[in-house]
C-alpha cells in the first residue's frame, strides 16, 4: 500500500483525467472512514452523509494544490475540512435559530397583556413606541439589538451566528444600530 502522500503527488504529476480519478478514489476510500466516524460523533441536525459528501468533496478538491510532505499532514488537512464543514452546519443552524419577531407580531403580544391589572399603561405605550422606532429601523439593526438586548446574547455568540468576523465587528455593528436607535428617537423628541 502507497502512502497517502506518495498517491497525492502521483496525483498531482498525471495528466490522464482516467488515472487521476483512480488515485483520487483511492486516497477517498483510505480517509473516507475516518472523516465519517469524526462527523457523526459532532451529532449534527443535518444528516452526516451530507456533510461526509461535502467534506470529501473538499478533500478531493484541494488535492491539486495539497503542499504537506507526510502523512500526519495530509490527516491534518483532512480534519480541518471536516471541522469547516461542521462550523458551516452549526452556523447555518444558530441562523435558523434566530428569527426575530416581527413589529406587528410583537404589537399583537402587548395588545394581548394589554388588559392585565398589573399592565403599567406607561410602559405599554413605551414598548409601542419602541415597535414604531423598530418598524423604521433597517432590518439588520433589528436582528443584531434583538440578540443582544431582548435574547442577551454576548458578542462572541452574535458574531458567530451572522457569520462576522469577529466580537469586535458584533460590537462595532451593535453601537451604530444603537447610534441609528438614538437618532431616530432624536427625531421624535
Amino acid at each position: 500500500m502507497n502512502s497517502l502522500v506518495e498517491l497525492i503527488r502521483r496525483y498531482q504529476k498525471t495528466e490522464s483525467l482516467k488515472e487521476r480519478l483512480s488515485i483520487a478514489t483511492e486516497i477517498i476510500q483510505e480517509v473516507s472512514p475516518a472523516m465519517e466516524a469524526f462527523i457523526l460523533k459532532a451529532r449534527l441536525p443535518e444528516p452526516a452523509e451530507d456533510v461526509l459528501q461535502h467534506t470529501l468533496v473538499g478533500i478531493t478538491q484541494g488535492l491539486i494544490a495539497f503542499q504537506g510532505a507526510t502523512d500526519r499532514q495530509f490527516w491534518k488537512y483532512c480534519y480541518t475540512i471536516a471541522r469547516c464543514r461542521i462550523a458551516d452546519v452549526l452556523r447555518k443552524e444558530d441562523r435558523d435559530k434566530t428569527d426575530t419577531f416581527a413589529p406587528d407580531e410583537l404589537e399583537r403580544l402587548i395588545d394581548a397583556t394589554a388588559n392585565s391589572p398589573d399592565q403599567d399603561q406607561m410602559n405599554s405605550d413605551d414598548v409601542k413606541f419602541a415597535i414604531d422606532i423598530l418598524r423604521n429601523a433597517q432590518g439588520v439593526c433589528l436582528k443584531y439589538l434583538q440578540l443582544r438586548f431582548v435574547e442577551g446574547w454576548d458578542y462572541e455568540s452574535i458574531a458567530a451566528a451572522l457569520d462576522l468576523p469577529s466580537e469586535d465587528a458584533a460590537r462595532m455593528r451593535i453601537n451604530r444600530c444603537l447610534k441609528d436607535a438614538r437618532s431616530l428617537l432624536a427625531k421624535h423628541f
